[in-house]
């Protein structure tokens, strides 16, 4: 029993040198591991791919997490009225997603209808507030070539939006004022769009009880983006204006500017 014992209070002994051996390999291979990583980061052809390699705004969106409302776009078109911390979506409307816009061609009307251009304007729509491709669905838009139905961008736009996340209606309000920028957009269509909205708020307000709310900010985030005038609104019809849902709208549109100023 005595060599018994001695030969295992032996074997206890050896067991932390060996775990000691073995972390001490692991450690020396890890750092070699490590050693031979640092190398080949430091090759030439790594950095020039380091120094080659960027982001666009649409692969940034898809790396958020939305989960949490911290990661939302700034002053979205549901954000709170009281969030004045003087963000504009002017810089995203005004950069052309890290590469130059080809040339686009002067805006003539063409002999499109009014269902085929809302039908081509939908797919276009459709693919931005899926693929998030500002550059492209500029583009999309411009080529319709239809100006005198410019109007709908701004109507089916914000319809479109308004049963959508808070990003995708800031992308939305990021559109408008790209194609603002760019001279697509019109001031007075944009007023036109916003009006066509207010005439058909009544059936609105059936599927979407908070329009009021909802257009509210899109208009006065319009204003503050110098996209319209606040003229252009009080210009409305008092018919219309008169109405219990447009003084609504009117109503929650200047609370949202009251101390605010647009931009520029």
């Amino acid at each position: 029993r005595p060599p018994s014992i001695k030969m295992t209070s032996v074997a206890a002994a050896e067991q932390p040198i060996n775990d000691a051996a073995h972390i001490n390999g692991s450690i020396a291979d890890s750092d070699s591991k490590q050693s031979k990583a640092e190398q080949r980061s430091q090759s030439p052809k790594n950095k020039a791919a380091r120094a080659k390699a960027t982001i666009s705004i649409q692969e940034f969106h898809r790396m958020v997490n939305t989960s949490s409302e911290d990661d939302v776009l700034p002053e979205g078109p549901s954000a709170d009225a009281t969030n004045a911390d003087g963000h504009s979506r002017k810089w995203v409307a005004e950069w052309a997603d890290g590469e130059v816009m080809e040339a686009l061609q002067p805006l003539n009307s063409t002999g499109c209808t009014l269902e085929d251009f809302k039908r081509k304007l939908d797919i276009c729509l459709n693919e931005f507030l899926t693929n998030f491709d500002l550059t492209e669905a500029v583009r999309c838009i411009a080529e319709l070539q239809a100006p005198q139905y410019h109007e709908h961008i701004v109507k089916r736009g914000v319809l479109r939006a308004m049963d959508r996340t808070d990003r995708e209606r800031e992308l939305v309000a990021v559109l408008l004022s790209s194609l603002h920028v760019r001279q697509i957009l019109s001031s007075e269509q944009i007023a036109d769009g916003f009006l066509v909205l207010a005439q058909s708020l009544d059936d609105i307000l059936i599927d979407t009880p908070d329009a009021c709310s909802l257009i509210a900010h899109f208009l006065a985030d319009a204003v503050l983006d110098g996209l319209l005038s606040r003229a252009s609104i009080r210009a409305w019809p008092s018919e219309l204006t008169s109405s219990a849902p447009v003084a609504r709208l009117l109503h929650a549109v200047e609370g949202r500017l009251v101390g605010r100023h647009p931009v520029g």
